[in-house]
């Protein structure tokens, strides 16, 4: 039978169809059209699913709608045509804000059979998508609680995760945690060539932190085409936007869009991000406002069977904190000597984290692991700061320390090309300054003082009983080559020098086979007696050992000043604790 419709529905769809119609055998072939049709009819449908209201929407279709008489799969039929929805807005039911809007939706060469079931489209166009993601004060995601029917989500506590600066190994999947999901059958094998999208922008906001943080990636444009649900199906994505006018969005690679956890080789960048729109979060979490600089980031997502490798390149130019901040989420650790130590002499910081881990794992979560690694870093860094100016130049790390030989103050030239190196090494790092202790180790250096002190007093002593002028330069026999009895008159005048009295000279014991030998022996114990009475009578005082720092402080100074190029007003002298 011939069959033909007009109609008018809700008082402002129009429908038609026209075509052939045998209902005993529930047979048809007609051309069907509808246009203008309200989504928000749909409305009861939605709720059971996404808490969101539909606000506008107009829904049109045009294609031929087949039937066969029905199989044992049940009823044969097919649509082949064009679906479109034009002005799409939805609202939050909670926030009461946009959440899901589009200017169009265009599903061409749609074909749907049923029995066998198969979705086949070519292409979807989709024209000035918007989306709307934020965070609450409570930090909810809008996402899962407008996913999560009545509009609640279970809040998920950060979990403590092992970290280190190179990689993560997150523990195994836990007792009852799902198993890996494996390839199954169609239930309804889908295919779209692409999808196109074009004029897109999602808007970001953060209301965690104060102040609040808001963000716009706009004039997304792109495909993504290959889109099945068949198990070994690869979609290709190749989307681009702004952040700003000026940072561009790239988002590139492939996946299994059916199966995402299955494979997702997925690939992300943002550039030239200028990093004081960061602030509310540098503000928390490191103490600091940002003042200038500008972001790069490259992320790199794969997926295979549930099982996460992640790496995140992050490159920071021309980094300059700003105020501080009173946030008691902020990292107790020196944020700016560690920027100056990651810099390069170009005032760049390229930082590479990788990540590891599986799906299953329910306190796997990719941003406090970044964060976590980042923290670790900086630890490291601050700790020991030359373990990072060791990659600059060769023996970096052993600038750090400076031997001087006990009592000295001379630098051996091995230590005065290590200082000149290190300095030169950090020219460019204008953010980091040098600390010269001005110091020394008392019970090695007082000693040795010491020593230098009784071998001058005994030089004097020698020149003044030699008789010897001031201006007489003639080298001073050694003191050892002196008759005895002239070595105890040099001896003697240091000790009385201190105000002690000379040590006599032993009687020779009675009965011994020579005078002139017991004499001679008596000597030798009395020159003994005095060499250590002349030295336990030498005082090194404090300051002569405070004089030796500040020499060796400022012979450091002259190797790190020396030819160097380092500016001296980064350097500066310190008393040790």
């Amino acid at each position: 039978m011939k069959l033909a419709a007009d109609a008018t529905l809700n008082g402002r769809a129009l429908f038609k169809a026209d075509g052939s119609l045998t209902p005993q055998t529930l047979a048809a072939d007609v051309d069907v059209s509808l246009q203008k049709a309200s989504l928000q009819i749909l409305q009861p449908y939605i709720l059971p699913y996404a808490d969101v209201t539909i606000r506008d929407g107009r829904l049109s279709v045009m294609g031929r709608l087949r039937a066969a008489p029905p199989n044992a799969k049940g009823p044969v039929f097919s649509f082949a045509g064009d679906v479109k929805v034009s002005d799409f807005k939805s609202v939050d039911n909670a926030l009461k804000q946009d959440v899901v809007n589009f200017g169009g939706l265009e599903l061409q060469k749609l074909r749907y059979e049923h029995a066998p079931d198969a979705l086949s489209i070519d292409p979807i166009l989709i024209t000035q998508p918007f989306a709307r993601v934020s965070i609450s004060r409570e930090q909810a995601l809008n996402i899962t609680t407008v996913l999560t029917p009545g509009g609640t989500a279970a809040k998920v506590a950060p979990a403590g995760v092992q970290a280190s600066t190179s990689a993560i190994a997150v523990v195994p999947r836990k007792s009852g945690a799902p198993a890996p999901r494996q390839p199954t059958a169609e239930t309804l094998p889908i295919r779209i060539r692409e999808v196109r999208v074009a004029d897109g922008r999602v808007n970001f906001s953060d209301a965690s932190v104060q102040p609040n943080f808001a963000a716009n990636v706009f004039a997304l444009d792109g495909t993504v085409t290959g889109l099945s649900s068949a198990p070994a199906s690869r979609a290709t994505v190749d989307l681009k936007g702004r952040v700003g006018e000026f940072s561009p969005v790239l988002i590139s690679g492939s996946i299994q869009p059916f199966a995402y956890d299955r494979f997702t080789d997925i690939g992300l960048k943002f550039l030239n991000i200028s990093l004081p729109v960061l602030n509310p979060y540098s503000g928390r979490h490191a103490g600091y406002s940002i003042a200038k600089g500008k972001l790069d980031t490259t992320f790199h997502y794969l997926v295979q069977d549930r099982k996460l490798t992640a790496t995140h390149k992050i490159r920071i130019d021309q980094l300059e904190w700003g105020e501080a901040t009173a946030s008691r989420d902020a990292v107790s650790l020196p944020v700016k000597l560690a920027t100056g130590l990651l810099k390069d002499k170009d005032g760049v910081i390229d930082l590479d984290i990788p990540v590891s881990g599986t799906l299953d794992d329910p306190e796997f979560r990719i941003g406090p692991i970044v964060w976590k690694i980042i923290t670790n870093l900086v630890v490291k860094l601050v700790s020991a700061p030359f373990a990072l100016i060791g990659s600059l130049f060769k023996d970096a790390q052993d600038a750090q320390f400076v031997d001087f030989a006990p009592g000295t103050a001379a630098l051996d030239t091995a230590s005065a090309e290590r200082l000149a190196a290190l300095a030169r090494a950090l020219v460019d790092k204008s953010e980091l300054k040098l600390d010269i202790p001005i110091g020394t180790v008392a019970e090695l250096d007082r000693p040795a003082l010491a020593e230098r002190l009784y071998e001058q007093q005994l030089g004097a002593a020698t020149a003044l009983a030699l008789g010897r002028e001031p201006e007489d330069k003639t080298p001073l026999p050694a003191f050892n080559t002196l008759p005895p009895k002239q070595r105890l008159e040099v001896l003697g005048a240091p000790v009385r020098q201190q105000g002690g009295a000379a040590a006599p000279v032993p009687v020779p014991p009675a009965g011994s086979a020579s005078a002139a030998a017991a004499a001679s022996g008596g000597e030798t114990v009395a020159i003994a007696a005095l060499e250590t009475q002349a030295r336990a009578a030498i005082v090194v005082p404090d300051a002569a050992l405070g004089s030796l720092g500040q020499r060796r402080a400022a012979a450091v100074q002259r190797a790190l000043l020396t030819g160097t190029a380092l500016q001296p007003e980064r350097v500066f002298l310190t008393v040790a604790g």
